[in-house]
């Protein structure tokens, strides 16, 4: 009894002078937000000391930090000491939907400690404002035709101006439901004077390919960033690493370390834009709308064609109203029969804004090998198309090409060898001497008939026991190869039921299994490169394929273009693919990649011998 009251008493007294274990917690001022609105996160250490900041990379993933402040204190209370550091993050959604805060940790005196995830939903934007007034700063969004035929680019140009010196500036997510959506190079920035104000300009062009017909509405562009505020004293420091989608736009003007001011931050967005597509006119397949489009062909005729050699040609289809992805394939049309072996090479193509319309250019080279001999025909080359000017359906066209191809040489060297005679001929042939009148073999003539047969037989016996070497050897290395395969495959099962399987996580809440269109898979995979190839958004499908070409250098160009050539053909010419086996090979790819980096990662992380020898 006396001890118990010793240990309680011991307790006691010694209670006031303990601090609590340390802690690190993770709080939202609110766990709901439409999309362009700020929150603030808090991540909150306390009775420890910090050794750095927390990691937050993940979390950069997921959402845009527009600001930071950090404060630390420490309570006395009742002979009780608490100490806590706190940093304060004001964050702004990248998509729309559940989006998660995910566990975050930091380095303490302590040890290493991790908050707990958060779950915060995004719900589509309230209409913000087009005018920051307290800012300063508007933004509009203009396009370059109001009704565009189906499958006629349209050039989306959003401007952002300020008078003021801007920082920190992120682009939204460009989304529009049944049309394809590019961004069209990287962001300008600019100065200009309106109204006679020197203003700083940010301007955006994406380039939308409406896929049906009927209205269409493009929604709300939002844009985020902050205002230098002067004459106030520098308490918010801001992170210039996690800029906009195009890693371009960074702090503009004449902003330092040194400038008295404070970062405060804004959010603008442009108002929807409603159009009406045209519906395509019957009879053009596959349909393609266009200002204009010319088709040339660069023909050597110093070329002398002969069966088994080579012929070269080459297109170029030069057009405006028309993205690169659009043009078409000529390679169907080189020939008809079997005239000819047609080899095609990659095409080349080019995509710029010409008087803010889009202009492309495709070329093409082809190798034809004739079959036969004789005259025989290229056939015309005819690209119908629709003149939206005009309203008129036309056609770009070479004409048929006559060619005559000599037959093959034959060599007559043979023609004067002396061939099989006519039995009948009577043929004069120098006397030979007959059997017995010839004499009889010398004793130096069969000696080396006897060693030239010893020597056949010797090398006849050194090639039978190399073989019957050569055999023995190939079996024992087909026995360890079978005995290793073995082993590995023991291996493998134990390491299936160790390993988790590999997968590809669902983006905005849909799987790659479930999506059912062309247009929601390239949707799919922007967002994928995006968040893990670090490309950029609304990123265009040649580029988006040439970012994959660079994760998996050793897949074959050809395997690439079996997989987008079908993805450009229904998107833009309406031709049926599998979009299943699309998928499914896309995901081979993208699990083989994830497989690649998860291996590279443990090798990276072994470590080395202790004791090496």
């Amino acid at each position: 009894m006396v001890r118990k009251f010793i240990k309680y008493f011991t307790i006691a007294m010694l209670f006031p002078f303990l601090s609590f274990a340390e802690k690190f917690s993770a709080n939202v001022d609110r766990n709901q937000i439409g999309m362009g609105e700020n929150f603030v996160l808090e991540l909150k250490l306390s009775d420890a000391s910090p050794k750095n900041s927390p990691d937050i990379s993940e979390l950069k993933k997921v959402f845009n930090l527009m600001g930071l402040q950090q404060s630390s204190r420490t309570m006395i209370m009742n002979g009780q000491v608490s100490t806590s550091t706190s940093w304060h993050y004001t964050l702004t959604p990248k998509k729309i939907g559940t989006q998660t805060i995910p566990e975050m940790s930091i380095e303490s005196s302590e040890g290493k400690v991790t908050s707990k995830p958060i779950t915060i939903s995004v719900e589509k934007a309230s209409q913000l404002p087009s005018t920051d007034a307290s800012h300063d700063v508007t933004i509009t969004a203009q396009i370059s035709k109001p009704n565009p035929y189906k499958n006629e680019p349209i050039v989306y140009t959003v401007k952002l101006t300020s008078p003021q010196n801007l920082a920190d500036l992120k682009l939204g997510d460009l989304s529009v439901e049944n049309a394809v959506v590019e961004a069209y190079g990287k962001p300008k920035v600019s100065e200009s004077v309106e109204s006679g104000i020197a203003v700083k300009v940010v301007e955006v062009k994406y380039i939308i390919t409406p896929l049906k017909s009927g209205s269409l509405t493009i929604p709300s562009f939002v844009m985020q960033g902050a205002v230098l505020v002067q004459g106030k004293s520098s308490l918010d420091p801001f992170s210039s690493d996690d800029l906009d989608a195009f890693g371009l736009l960074g702090k503009l003007g004449s902003l330092s370390p040194f400038d008295e001011g404070r970062l405060e931050p804004f959010s603008v967005a442009s108002d929807p834009i409603s159009l009406e597509i045209q519906k395509p006119i019957q009879g053009i397949s596959p349909w393609l709308p266009a200002t204009s489009l010319k088709i040339t062909e660069n023909w050597n005729n110093a070329q002398t064609p002969k069966v088994g050699e080579p012929l070269t040609r080459t297109f170029t289809i030069v057009a405006e109203g028309v993205t690169k992805s659009q043009l078409p394939s000529l390679k169907a049309q080189q020939s008809k029969g079997n005239d000819f072996k047609v080899y095609g090479d990659k095409p080349s193509t080019e995509e710029s804004l010409k008087n803010n319309r889009v202009a492309s250019w495709r070329q093409e080279g082809y190798t034809l090998i004739p079959q036969q001999s004789g005259t025989l025909t290229l056939p015309e080359i005819s690209i119908p198309w629709w003149n939206v000017k005009e309203g008129k359906i036309e056609y770009a066209k070479i004409p048929q090409r006559i060619v005559y191809v000599a037959p093959i040489p034959q060599d007559n060297s043979q023609n004067s060898q002396i061939t099989q005679s006519n039995p009948q001929e009577k043929v004069n042939l120098p006397d030979a001497p007959s059997s017995a009148q010839s004499p009889p073999p010398t004793t130096q003539a069969v000696s080396e008939s006897k060693q030239s047969n010893w020597m056949f037989y010797g090398v006849s016996s050194a090639l039978l026991i190399l073989l019957i070497l050569t055999v023995i050897v190939i079996v024992r290395l087909l026995r360890r190869k079978a005995k290793v395969e073995r082993k590995n495959i023991h291996s493998s099962k134990d390491r299936i039921r160790e390993e988790p399987k590999l997968e590809i996580l669902p983006l905005n809440n849909k799987k790659i299994e479930d999506i059912k269109t062309a247009e929601e898979l390239y949707r799919y995979l922007q967002s994928y490169a995006s968040q893990h190839w670090g490309a950029s958004q609304n990123v265009s499908l040649d580029t988006l394929f040439s970012t994959l070409k660079k994760q998996r250098p050793d897949l074959e160009q050809k395997y690439i273009d079996a997989l987008l050539i079908p993805l450009q053909d229904t998107l833009y010419a309406d031709k049926k693919i599998d979009l299943e086996e699309i998928k499914k090979c896309l995901m081979d790819i993208l699990i083989t990649n994830k497989k690649g980096r998860k291996e590279k990662s443990k090798e990276k992380d072994r470590l080395p011998d202790l004791n090496p020898q």
